[in-house]
């Protein structure tokens, strides 16, 4: 029986320390957690992109939301300049891509709850997040910073943001050559709405399906790939400009055609 007691005594003080120092990584590490997200959360997602590692999608797609917002803005500009006494006209597929922009915010409130543990490594700490031996979140000090890298299982959380992505950089294409035309081509507003409609309904329509965006089947006068294809051929405005200038006989009549494929065009 003393013996018993003996080994209970040195089992305990054999794990006490371990316990304790796990406590105390565990702690260090969410103070540093808590320092990247709070830069995240006091400015703007982008301002931590070099002390967030293995989520480069989310970036990708932040940057790309960005620049459509920028550009709707500029097509509110650009139709306000150009048309000021045209009637207002709904531009349906530009409103209702919208439908696009996803909160990809993080919290420190979020990685809290998903942390269960750390341990102290050689070149900073290693925390499982979201159950034991869950996966594991790497803190590391990097050109005098903390940085998080993520586990790589973390990618499968972003095959959204990817499609995404993919569709935003095609709409932004779409409104930049339209704007283009428009101005060059001295089109009216109710053809540019419309032109703007038939090549993002297609890809609207594709993403979220007739349930979701039902008053974009009028639009549907494409496929996506004949859009995607069109507009793979430019790689920057200044090839869509050339375009424009050599086919602008062909593209002021194009709304013609469109209107005799399908008469529910006609406003």
């Amino acid at each position: 029986m003393k013996s018993g007691k003996i080994w209970l005594l040195s089992f305990m003080l054999l794990i006490s320390p371990t316990s304790h120092t796990d406590e105390i990584d565990t702690h260090a590490a969410i103070n540093i957690v808590q320092s990247i997200i709070g830069q995240c959360e006091s400015e703007g997602m982008l301002s931590c992109e070099s002390r967030l590692h293995g989520i480069g999608t989310l970036f990708d797609y932040i940057r790309m939301y960005r620049q459509v917002i920028a550009l709707d803005n500029e097509l509110r500009k650009f139709v306000a300049h150009k048309y000021p006494n045209a009637p207002k006209l709904p531009f349906e597929a530009i409103k209702a891509s919208r439908h696009m922009a996803i909160n990809v915010n993080l919290t420190t409130e979020q990685f809290m709850e998903r942390v269960i543990s750390a341990q102290q490594v050689v070149d900073g700490y290693d925390v499982i997040i979201d159950q034991e031996n869950g996966p594991i979140l790497e803190l590391r000090r990097k050109k005098q910073q903390w940085v998080m890298i993520f586990p790589s299982e973390s990618s499968r959380h972003f095959d959204q943001l990817k499609t995404l992505t993919a569709a935003g950089k095609l709409k932004r294409s779409i409104m930049i050559y339209r704007i283009m035309e428009a101005d060059m081509l001295d089109i009216s507003k109710q053809e540019l709405e419309k032109r703007l409609n038939l090549d993002l309904s297609p890809l609207l329509l594709g993403i979220f399906g007739k349930k979701r965006v039902p008053e974009l089947e009028k639009w549907q006068n494409k496929e996506m790939n004949e859009v995607i294809d069109f507009y793979s051929q430019f790689s920057n405005p200044q090839q869509m400009n050339n375009y424009i200038k050599q086919n602008s006989k062909r593209l002021n009549e194009e709304d013609s055609s469109v209107n005799a494929a399908n008469p529910l065009l006609a406003h």
